[in-house]
């Protein structure tokens, strides 16, 4: 004879386990992200500059404007990031690294913004996913 499953609150404790292992599944990838999200940076090459030419510059300065940069410079590079964790000043952080292993001197930061699109299922509920984004251009000073 087959033992029936203890209940507990009105539903089975197999149902119970089971809705246990739905949430940790659908939660696990959400804390993931949270502590270990991921950002990708990229670099597009101005005319008449080739990645690698330079070696990595040990200091970054960052301008908000062409204005306030004081020097003659030249542009060498677009820097792109894009984030599911980082605020402003994590992705500042991730184009002065990048910018950092091109040689750059210095990043003027040009744009920056947040889009979302699709979602994810959590309960019942759809929570959509969202990632943020900056530009800015990677110059050497003359």
């Amino acid at each position: 004879m087959r033992k029936q499953p203890e209940r507990i609150g009105g539903e089975s404790m197999k149902l119970s386990k089971l809705g246990l292992i739905v949430k940790c599944f659908l939660i696990s990838p959400m804390i993931y992200l949270a502590l270990y999200g991921c950002a990708s940076t990229s670099v597009i090459p101005l005319k008449g500059y080739e990645v690698g030419s330079r070696a990595p510059s040990k200091q970054v300065d960052v301008y908000a404007s062409r204005a306030g940069v004081k020097r003659l410079f030249t542009e060498i590079a677009i820097l792109k990031v894009k984030t599911d964790v980082y605020g402003d000043e994590g992705m500042v952080g991730e184009l002065k690294e990048k910018a950092a292993e091109i040689g750059a001197d210095a990043i003027i930061l040009q744009q920056s913004g947040s889009d979302s699109f699709g979602g994810m299922v959590v309960g019942n509920q759809v929570v959509p996913y969202s990632y943020n984004h900056m530009t800015a251009v990677a110059i050497i000073y003359n």
